[in-house]
């Protein structure tokens, strides 16, 4: 007879089982429960900063985002109770019907009040659905018919207002469809136009627009693949079946690449706004393994996803009074959204939607699998977005370039803070190095991007990206460095090839400005703490060594002088970083053509070898072609092309 498999043997990658998941969301519930406020309808996480919304909200959100995390876990289960780490006995049934009675009592004096326009609630308010409908044998039934109209009053109240134009939408399809599961009041016009406008936003391969711009980030797996699903299940009578199946089917598009944007550890490029809701995203993933549509095969998706939750419960998540904290790695207030309060990362819960899988579920049975960066180097590229995500098995690095994406056309919101657009604007995002969100000490801001700096308007930024171009190894796209904000004339303009030729990143300008520039750019800046990086030098680079990082940038064309420069408490990694960069000594002509390499690993590799990948490079015109010691070369064309030409070409010497 075969010998049974012990669960630690269906886990060879990480360790982790269904019982260390179920450990986490103890160590989570736990930590959480003292600050529950005394009616239990506020969770009091008295963090350095509040959100724009206040104290009230805030306490609201974090009674919110742990009730997905309680709903999803009591989905499967007959009763509440549950021993936390210390011994104390919690009813969380009980803890949740008495904050669901008190927060919407008026007369209580922890009544969370009424909106009279736009406001968190109508975030937090879709989370409390979600609770009460996957928790509803044991929390909602459990109510009086006077106790459920009083609960559905207060969610219909936020129905009064209309959701903002982005992933919100699906807030109000939530509640609604919550209300009309419960058969309560609710407006069924509300959930079918919410729902076209959210079928709007699709582009095409699996990607949404987080609204009416070309935004493209981490929403779309922590959200806009993620609450489709649940309202499929929660619709008693869809009005719009079809769209169910629409649904699930960009979802297998998206989740088919989606592996690729994890390392070995499965930490992932911070890409865009709220970063701090770190493995929320894996939920785009346990939603395809729940509904049974994903690409994926059960054993690389709970890899992916155990492996994810782990990264970051290995790396401070905690802070001193157990909350999460806002940061990354550990606390970090740049990371924050003005409409991030002490309780948002909570958001991190949507992860234990996996807990909507029944134990025996082939998710929780099967051998995880090697994550594509475990099996060889890869480069994806998503069109939609305009990514290209390349991964480095030697070293587990990804990479996300991004020549598709930018929050522009929320320039004027209220949540951004000056450190907010750091997170789409630059050219590079990876999985083991950090973006500063502010400039270095001189004021640069070229870390993973080109600055123009000019006397009267000094150093330009990429607010806008306007993509040209993307396929194999190659994402193109330009940018007005002075043309967006402030009223400002769109006399200059940057067109940028980004080539990938392994893990080393060829970036290729065409700069046209009258006002001849001088020119900055920079690669990945590298964070310490106490250690003091080394920094090497060559004839044409300059390179940042720790004990664990090394980062170097190349100047091959036009540029002629390298430096480096420092930074202070704009990192989430370390308290310093240090830029290394190239920059031109000499104002540029009106149209000149620059290109350097960039090299960055976890580890310690050798410049002078590394540096030896492009053997060549020449320049005819705007057309540039780089020839490498492999044999293989690439011509880029920057500009307009003839109807017979190509952007780039790929060819063997």
């Amino acid at each position: 007879m075969q010998k049974k498999c012990k669960m630690e043997d269906l886990s060879p990658y990480t360790g982790w089982t269904i019982r260390h998941w179920w450990e986490a969301a103890l160590r989570l519930l736990s930590n959480i429960y003292p600050h529950y406020s005394p009616g239990r309808a506020l969770v009091q996480l008295h963090g350095i900063r509040p959100s724009i919304y206040g104290a009230l909200s805030d306490g609201v959100e974090g009674f919110a985002r742990m009730f997905l995390l309680v709903g999803f876990w009591l989905h499967h289960r007959r009763d509440g109770l549950y021993a936390l780490e210390d011994g104390t006995q919690v009813d969380w049934v009980d803890l949740y019907r008495q904050g669901m009675l008190n927060g919407t009592d008026p007369e209580h004096p922890e009544y969370w009040g009424e909106i009279s326009g736009k406001h968190q609630y109508m975030v937090e308010a879709a989370s409390m659905a979600v609770g009460l409908h996957f928790s509803r044998h044991l929390i909602w039934e459990g109510f009086s018919t006077q106790e459920r109209q009083q609960i559905g009053d207060w969610l219909r109240h936020i129905l009064r207002y209309p959701f903002e134009d982005k992933n919100w939408v699906l807030f109000g399809v939530l509640i609604n469809t919550f209300l009309k599961s419960v058969d309560q009041e609710y407006h069924q016009e509300q959930i079918d136009f919410y729902l076209d406008r959210f079928d709007s936003y699709y582009e095409a391969e699996g990607w949404y627009r987080d609204g009416v711009g070309p935004q493209f980030d981490h929403y779309n797996p922590w959200a806009l693949h993620f609450y489709p699903h649940l309202w499929a299940q929660m619709d008693p009578a869809p009005r719009r079946p079809e769209l169910i199946k629409i649904f699930r089917d960009r979802s297998r598009l998206f989740l088919e690449k989606f592996p690729y944007y994890f390392s070995s550890t499965a930490s992932h490029p911070a890409f865009g706004r709220s970063s701090i809701y770190r493995c929320a995203l894996v939920s785009a993933v346990t939603m395809g393994a729940w509904q049974d549509f994903s690409p994926l095969s059960p054993g690389l998706s709970r890899r992916l996803c155990s492996q994810s939750l782990k990264y970051f419960w290995e790396h401070d998540l905690f802070n001193a009074d157990g909350a999460v904290t806002l940061g990354w790695n550990s606390q970090f207030l740049l990371m924050a959204e003005k409409y991030s309060g002490p309780g948002s990362p909570l958001w991190m819960n949507k992860a234990f939607s996996a807990f909507l899988l029944p134990e025996d579920h082939p998710f929780w049975t099967a051998t995880e699998e090697p994550l594509p960066i475990e099996e060889g180097d890869t480069c994806v590229h998503h069109r939609v977005p305009g990514f290209l995500v390349q991964g480095h098995r030697d070293t587990g690095h990804v990479q996300l370039i991004n020549q598709g994406s930018d929050s522009y056309v929320n320039a004027t919101t209220d949540w951004k803070t000056p450190a907010s657009d750091f997170q789409y604007i630059k050219f590079a995002y990876s999985s083991h190095f950090f973006n500063d969100l502010g400039p270095t000490r001189t004021g640069l801001v070229c870390g993973n991007m080109i600055s123009l700096f000019e006397e009267k308007r000094g150093y330009s930024h990429r607010e806008r990206c306007y993509p040209v171009h993307i396929s194999d190894r190659v994402a193109i796209a330009y940018h007005f460095p002075f043309g967006e904000q402030h009223n400002q004339k769109r006399d200059s303009r940057i067109e940028t090839a980004i080539i990938m030729k392994g893990d080393h990143q060829l970036r290729v300008h065409w700069v046209i400005s009258p006002n001849r520039p001088l020119v900055f750019e920079g690669g990945y800046p590298v964070a310490y703490d106490d250690e003091q990086p080394m920094v090497d030098e060559g004839e044409d680079w300059i390179g940042i060594r720790t004990n664990d990082y090394q980062s170097c940038i190349r100047a091959l064309l036009t540029y002629d002088q390298t430096g480096t420069d420092v930074t202070e408490g704009v990192n989430p990694l370390g308290k310093f970083t240090r830029l290394p960069y190239v920059r031109t000594s000499q104002p540029v002509l009106a149209h000149a053509i620059l290109a350097s390499e960039i090299i960055a690993r976890p580890g310690h590799f050798d410049y002078q070898e590394e540096l030896a990948l492009v053997a060549s490079y020449a320049v005819e015109g705007r057309r540039v072609t780089f020839t490498f010691n492999d044999g293989e070369g690439v011509t880029v064309k920057l500009g307009a092309v003839e109807e017979e030409e190509s952007k780039m070409l790929w060819f063997r010497v």
